[in-house]
């Protein structure tokens, strides 16, 4: 007990001259996953090394990014050691891995985190074990243990809803004994793992599951624009959405129209579909990008582009050329559709119009050839009576 207390007293006087944190995330808080592994200040910590990770699995229970990430650790001799960086990774869930439990598959996203970039709070006192990942207790006991708190992280993780997720970290320990994660009380699902080999996982004996919180921000919110334009004879892009605002087309020439699409939610969108019908009026010549694919169920003609992803505020275009071939005096819509998904898995659509009136060419009298003959007053008379003559032959 003497000792105890002398220990504490002195953590007391380094926290003070170090400035380590009060607690960053405190019971209570908003979290994301199925509910806050708190510590257990009677149980034991798991030894890390930079040898081998250790990892637990949460399920996600609301969309969104994955912003902040809270653990606690312990050291070995209670007094705390540098921590020049933190390696976290999130992986997806492999529900019955070769030892019969569940473990970590695939790895969806990876950061190292520098000092600086987290928060250490603490302390808080207990008594408790030493443990290694294989099961073996070192003595002796320690007695205090901290909160690290990743936060604000830069390009975060984004999960779903229901999904199963492991958060494996990885800590810049080069011998043993110097730092461990704490364990809980509050389990969820299988066993925590440890690994040494690269995608090989042992689960931990004695049930052991460590103590962290996943938090985030609000619930993102996505959508997607879709507009379509034509060009006219200026040079410029027309937004003819209703027929009163149908460009005028000149049959037998070509036409140009432009498809832009821009994401205008807070969140990436994935799986875009762009899909585009023009009339009989028009006959496909080309595009930039060439479509994916292309069809014709007449009296339309059909194509349609793949966008793998589009990020927030970002922009796609497309850029159409056409003959026109439409019936004199006609009036004709193309039409634009767009689907996709946002990362979270809510869907996104938008759609747009774009309309033309085809007109004949009008035959025009050329202005140089009429200003030549009002310049030569006689040459007009002589031309019109040839064009007697010739009609009377």
């Amino acid at each position: 007990m003497k000792r105890k207390i002398i220990v504490i007293l002195v953590m007391t006087l380094l926290i003070s001259s170090t400035g380590i944190a009060i607690a960053d995330w405190e019971e209570g808080e908003d979290f994301k996953m199925h509910y806050p592994q708190l510590p257990d200040p009677y149980g034991v910590d798991v030894d890390w090394h930079v040898n081998w990770s250790l990892g637990d699995d949460w399920m996600c229970t609301e969309n969104g990014s994955v912003d902040d990430i809270h653990f606690w650790i312990s050291w070995y001799d209670d007094i705390p050691k540098p921590i020049p960086w933190i390696d976290v990774s999130i992986w997806s869930n492999n529900p019955a891995g070769p030892s019969g439990w569940s473990e970590p598959l695939d790895q969806l996203w990876e950061r190292r985190i520098y000092d600086g970039q987290f928060i250490i709070a603490g302390p808080w006192n207990g008594d408790q074990e030493w443990m290694m990942p294989w099961g073996d207790i070192i003595p002796p006991p320690h007695y205090l243990y901290w909160q690290i708190n990743i936060k604000n992280i830069d390009d975060p993780f984004d999960q779903i809803a229901g999904e199963i997720y492991w958060l494996v970290i990885k800590m810049p320990f080069y011998q043993k004994h110097v730092g461990g994660w704490k364990n809980t009380q509050d389990y969820f699902m299988d066993h925590a793992v440890w690994s040494y080999l690269p995608g090989e996982y042992w689960d931990m004996i004695a049930g052991i599951d460590f103590a962290f919180v996943i938090t985030g921000g609000e619930p993102c919110n996505p959508s997607i624009d879709v507009e379509k334009y034509v060009l006219d004879k200026d040079g410029n892009w027309v937004d003819a959405d209703t027929q009163s605002q149908a460009l005028e087309v000149v049959i037998c020439t070509e036409i140009k129209y432009k498809i832009v699409i821009t994401n205008t939610g807070d969140c990436p969108i994935i799986d875009l579909t762009v899909l585009d019908k023009m009339h009989e009026s028009l006959e496909f010549i080309s595009s930039i990008p060439n479509p994916d694919d292309q069809w014709s169920d007449p009296p339309d003609y059909y194509m349609e582009w793949h966008i793998p992803r589009l990020e927030v505020n970002q922009t796609k275009e497309i850029i159409i050329t056409a003959h026109v071939v439409g019936k004199p005096c006609s009036y004709d819509y193309n039409h634009v559709n767009v689907t996709g998904t946002c990362i979270h898995g809510k869907p996104v659509s938008d759609e747009d119009w774009c309309w033309i009136h085809c007109k004949e060419k009008t035959r025009e009298i050329n202005r140089s050839f009429l200003n030549f003959l009002q310049n030569h007053p006689n040459l007009f008379i002589i031309l019109r009576l040839l064009l007697q003559r010739l009609r009377l032959q």
